[in-house]
């Protein structure tokens, strides 16, 4: 589904708002003229925000801010004025639409935007290990986070530990947990609406949702809730990561089947492999195909190497992951993901390899890209 946003006057609004809400395949996310509601919306790179130049006009101080949404825009105003091309270009707009005939010519200009919303298949990618302390959600929030970077698709990320601490490790904490929208749908909130209250990093346009600060309330939790909000998600986003807790408990499994692809995350000590070790047993009996192994700390000096794991778990190492020293910790600590933070270090290089690797296999090399590189905040 296609999220389209307006920012239009009255009769403008009343005008698109007939067009796209007979649409089955756009869901119109917000239809406002107030600048303040626009700013404050979480708007995906992969968004389309619907501008009447007449509003941008009157409202000039701003349209530079307008200009640095990720989203895609299209500006409505009148299509020969040399004033209102300049402005679009300002914007950044994919293209003008004639104010007069809007109505008519903006699903034209949708329509190729909306197809490739609904074509698109959906890859799930869950993050998992048999013993915690392995590194697991440092891999799978910076994952997420470079996929994000890469791609012009949505991402998201579901923290599906119940002492998950996803949401503790960023400066924009996400205020609505898994626990939220499990208890939002039992009691009749749609599917829509459960999607538009999902926390959007604004940084980024990565949609995050954290597990729940109160432990007790996941034992709410069921199979067949994990499946549905996986479900959900998959609808609105291309990408969506799974941070999973150790063990195979009947949530873990609910949440591997709906995987395309489960990274499992080792260390080089032997206490971890062979715990890891006896998981893998099981996973290669019902996962063979989607499995992966990710070996974290490759850099430690434990005197294991990549090829002793392969040995060891019975299928060779995919992914490298240095230790990347304190700064996974230090940047953590300040609620900045170290691929953002710095992007040179050693565990970020190899972070942003694995992500590219998902992006391209998914993609193609020739994917497009909406959105520059994210600059380091390091000092």
């Amino acid at each position: 589904m296609l999220n389209v946003g307006v920012f239009a006057y009255a009769p403008m609004k009343s005008i698109l708002m007939g067009t796209l809400m007979s649409q089955p395949d756009i869901y119109l996310s917000i239809c406002t003229s107030n600048v303040r509601e626009v700013f404050s919306h979480p708007f995906g790179p992969s968004d389309i925000l619907i501008v009447e130049d007449q509003l941008l006009k009157d409202n000039q101080s701003v349209q530079s801010t307008f200009a640095r949404l990720t989203c895609r825009k299209f500006l409505i105003g009148i299509t020969h004025d040399l004033a209102c091309a300049r402005r679009a270009i300002s914007l950044g707009a994919v293209d003008v639409v004639e104010e007069a005939t809007a109505g008519q010519e903006i699903m034209a200009l949708l329509e190729p935007y909306v197809r490739n919303e609904v074509d698109r298949p959906s890859e799930v990618i869950a993050v998992y290990s048999a013993k915690g302390g392995v590194g697991k959600t440092t891999l799978a929030l910076n994952l997420a986070w470079a996929m994000a970077d890469m791609t012009s698709h949505p991402v998201a990320l579901l923290d599906m530990d119940i002492f998950g601490d996803i949401g503790s490790m960023l400066l924009e904490r996400p205020p609505i947990s898994i626990v939220d929208v499990i208890q939002g749908l039992e009691n009749g909130m749609s599917e829509d609406k459960a999607l538009q209250s999902l926390f959007m990093s604004k940084k980024l346009g990565l949609t995050i949702v954290p597990a729940s600060t109160n432990p007790q309330q996941a034992e709410i939790i069921r199979r067949d809730h994990i499946s549905q909000v996986i479900n959900m998600v998959k609808t609105t986003h291309a990408y969506v990561i799974l941070d999973l807790p150790a063990g195979l408990t009947e949530n873990n499994l609910a949440a591997l089947d709906a995987a395309d692809q489960i990274v499992v995350v080792a260390l080089p000590e032997q206490v971890s492999l062979k715990t890891v070790a006896r998981s893998m047993e099981i996973l290669e009996r019902l996962y063979a195909e989607r499995l992966t192994i990710a070996l974290n700390r490759t850099d430690s000096g434990t005197g294991i190497t990549s090829d002793d794991v392969g040995r060891m778990l019975g299928r060779p190492v995919s992914f490298s992951l240095a230790s990347g020293g304190v700064a996974p910790v230090k940047y953590s600590n300040q609620g900045i993901p170290l691929v953002q933070a710095d992007r040179k270090n050693a565990l970020s290089v190899d972070i942003l390899r694995m992500a590219n690797y998902f992006v391209t296999e998914s993609e193609g090399l020739h994917r497009p890209r909406l959105k520059p590189v994210l600059h380091s905040t390091k000092s």
